[in-house]
């Protein structure tokens, strides 16, 4: 590669990199994003890892907090390719007796009496619980796509209120804090509790109760998107709209080093030795890598030195099973409606003791026992994602990084836990005999980490969601939000506020910050507006 010199430069193809870029190429600054693989969108990625024609969703297989806020209409990302189906019923969970209980999208009347059928008592809690926490979102949103406020000055905003102050207790208690005090049903409680386990955060670490309540008030009835081609289209549309403003994406171009002189960032160092210059570089990766490994450590301070060799990744992470299938699975379900929830939902976790069982295996560092999982069928609602008549499906199991005997075990146990997790699968969907499994692919933790170094330790969120690793702690406190000690060096990724999933958050807010620092023309609505709303953070309301 020949050296270069550009405005900026984003290390790291994630889509939160990409969203940085895309920004500021449209504000006319000469963009190159560097990819370290052969395929950009980071976890916003999709393969054909089974057979010739099956595509598979590797990480983020479900679009929620893309449309929450400003990132998919500024960037025009339906002009430029992405297109999406909401399947009718936004999250269910079936039980081995064929019972489930399905979160149905768009339709709050019909999601409480499905609640109570098990609980009339947990019906009227649900009603009571959505109605008091549904200006939630509007906080929850701001969170996603403004920089945070200082917790001094959060708190001082909502303690003066009731409802504040129960936005702030919801910091500082777990999810089963929150369900033990509305619901009485073991399996209400178990449905929220592992639906709200998919951000990345369980159900028995505190600061889960904020999870919980963006999870009861928005997740469950608005539903998830299912990307039309699978999640890649999505980080292919970013691509299109960056590449139309003039950006460049150079694909295997791992970067090795970040050039800096007397503390400024002068550009980057690829692993084949040659040198791209800029003023402004952005990493998204995680600061293990971005202050442990690629900045000579004489040149920074004790603070971020530390910060880096802490950074943790949350307690549990991913085994996935993708599957190339014959025909579509046949569910045991006894409610028809199941069968329209293919694309998000989770099989066979039966009480909330099971539920803790998985979380202290993976503590003892072996895999668990007792099996359960969230699963996706999206070729039933959208048919590009396999040849015709063909299905693709995911399984993935909470797991340990860290087992007993390290994480190289999993190499060692991969097949057989695989096996199990398929064996599993067919008890709820008997039509799936062996013969009509035509390709497996079993993805361990450590397998993502080997994939992607950036998801420290097969990190699903690239750092726990734990009150010292969110808002102004993520990830270098005493730093304004995607700034750096390093003067042009800033961050965008998902170990950067607000963290992972499909938002574009970080990407955005750092976008926002160099603006400002470079002195550009904003093309873009600033502050962030969500829904057309300005948002009341002290009182959690819409003006």
């Amino acid at each position: 590669m020949a050296d270069n010199k550009y405005d900026v430069i984003i290390v790291g193809g994630g889509h939160n990199g990409l969203t940085c870029g895309a920004y500021l190429a449209r504000a006319g600054k000469k963009v190159i994003v560097l990819e370290a693989r052969h395929i950009y969108g980071g976890g916003v990625i999709t393969e054909e890892v089974t057979l010739p024609g099956f595509r598979h969703n590797m990480h983020s297989y479900q679009h929620t907090w893309i449309f929450m806020g400003p990132v998919y209409s500024d960037l025009e990302l339906q002009k430029y390719g992405s297109k999406y189906i909401f399947p009718p019923s936004g999250y269910a969970l079936l039980f081995e007796d064929g019972e489930s209980m399905i979160g149905y999208a768009g339709d709050f009347d019909r999601t409480c009496k499905e609640i109570g059928r098990f609980s009339k008592k947990d019906e009227k809690a649900y009603r009571e619980l959505y109605n008091f926490y549904k200006n939630f979102k509007d906080i929850y949103v701001g969170f996603l796509f403004n920089p945070p406020l200082p917790f001094s000055k959060q708190y001082s905003l909502l303690e003066d209120t009731p409802y504040g102050r129960e936005v702030i207790r919801t910091q500082m208690v777990t999810m089963e804090d929150i369900v033990d005090e509305y619901f009485e049903h073991d399996r209400v409680k178990t449905f929220f509790c592992f639906m709200g386990g998919q951000s990345g955060m369980d159900h028995i670490t505190i600061g889960g109760g904020a999870i919980f309540m963006a999870m009861t008030v928005e997740w469950i009835l608005t539903g998830s998107g299912c990307s039309v081609g699978g999640s890649q289209s999505l980080s292919d549309a970013i691509v299109r709209a960056l590449e139309a403003y003039g950006g460049e994406v150079r694909l295997n171009c791992k970067v090795k080093k970040f050039i800096v002189e007397k503390n400024e960032v002068k550009g980057v160092e690829v692993e084949d030795g040659s040198k791209v210059y800029a003023d402004t570089v952005v990493t998204n990766l995680n600061p293990r890598l971005t202050f442990g490994e690629m900045i000579d450590q004489d040149i920074l301070t004790d603070d971020v030195i530390k910060v880096s060799k802490r950074w943790k990744r949350e307690e549990g992470t991913l085994f996935t099973i993708h599957l190339a299938l014959d025909e579509a699975p046949k569910w045991i379900a006894k409610n028809p409606d199941f069968a329209r929830t293919c694309y998000v939902f989770g099989i066979g976790v039966e009480t909330m003791e099971q539920l803790t069982s998985q979380i202290l295996d993976i503590k003892r560092g072996v895999p668990p026992k007792d099996l359960g999982y969230i699963t996706a069928v999206p070729s039933v609602f959208d048919p590009s994602y396999a040849p015709p008549g063909k299905h693709t499906f995911l399984g993935s199991q909470f797991a340990g990084y860290m087992l007993k005997e390290g994480p190289e075990k999993w190499d060692e146990l991969k097949e057989e836990y695989g096996d199990k997790m398929v064996q599993f699968f067919q008890k709820f969907a008997p039509n799936i005999t062996s013969d009509k499994i035509l390709g497996r692919y079993y993805d361990t933790p450590i397998d993502i980490e080997r994939r992607n170094p950036s998801m420290y330790q097969g990190s699903m969120s690239s750092g726990a969601y734990t009150p010292d690793q969110m808002g102004v702690f993520r990830c270098l406190p005493g730093y304004p939000t995607a700034k750096t000690p390093i003067k042009g060096l800033y961050r965008s990724g998902p170990s950067s506020h607000p963290g992972g999933g499909c938002s574009g958050g970080a990407g955005y807010i750092a976008a926002n910050v160099i603006a400002e620092d470079m002195g550009i023309t904003k093309w873009w609505k600033t502050p962030a507006y969500f829904g057309g709303r300005p948002v009341d953070i002290e009182m959690g309301k819409n003006i």
